[in-house]
């Protein structure tokens, strides 16, 4: 529903910008015809005819543009204050969506040390004999387990393996102002 609020709201904008040139273009009266610019009087008179014809309609168009610009503005009024009405709680929320994907990726980073302390207590275990007594490894692992990342920018949070973002930081991929 935004996107298109926000395509009527820059539809009428561009709208309104040329009904503003267009009326600015109309308020120029062009001169009229001179006698002297003309070889016979049939000439001069239709050159006359065609310039009032020219005026009246320049006028009407005038009119018409005058008398359309207040209704455009007041639509464009009534879509940018419906589009605030939806912009302010966005930010809002936005706000608390970073800050929950913020504290999660906390939360992940130390479930990810967890787990790789884990994985080292493993191999010291290993490397103790675990298998000779037990007759099998200590620890078994059938998935390769991925911890997630929520990468988050200015407007989007973006959701990828933590390793995957440590491979783009890294390489300089990672947008400026985006923060785990």
């Amino acid at each position: 529903m935004s996107d298109k609020l926000r395509e009527q709201i820059d539809q009428r904008i561009t709208e309104i910008f040329a009904l503003e040139n267009r009326l600015k273009a109309l308020q120029i009266t062009p001169a009229a015809p001179v006698a002297d610019d003309y070889e016979s009087a049939t000439e001069f008179m239709q050159a006359m005819r065609d310039h009032h014809a020219s005026e009246r309609d320049r006028l009407d168009e005038l009119a018409a543009a005058e008398a359309v610009l207040p209704s455009a503005k007041n639509k464009l009024k009534e879509l940018q204050d419906r589009f605030d009405g939806i912009k302010s709680p966005v930010e809002k929320h936005f706000e608390e969506l970073k800050a929950a994907a913020l504290a999660a990726n906390k939360l992940i980073q130390e479930a990810d040390t967890a787990y790789q302390t884990v994985l080292e207590m493993a191999t010291h275990q290993a490397a103790l004999g675990h298998s000779t007594v037990y007759g099998t490894q200590p620890l078994n692992i059938s998935t390769g387990l991925t911890a997630v990342v929520f990468a988050v920018a200015q407007n989007q949070i973006s959701v990828m393996a933590r390793r995957q973002f440590l491979d783009y930081q890294k390489s300089g991929n990672v947008g400026e102002g985006t923060t785990i």
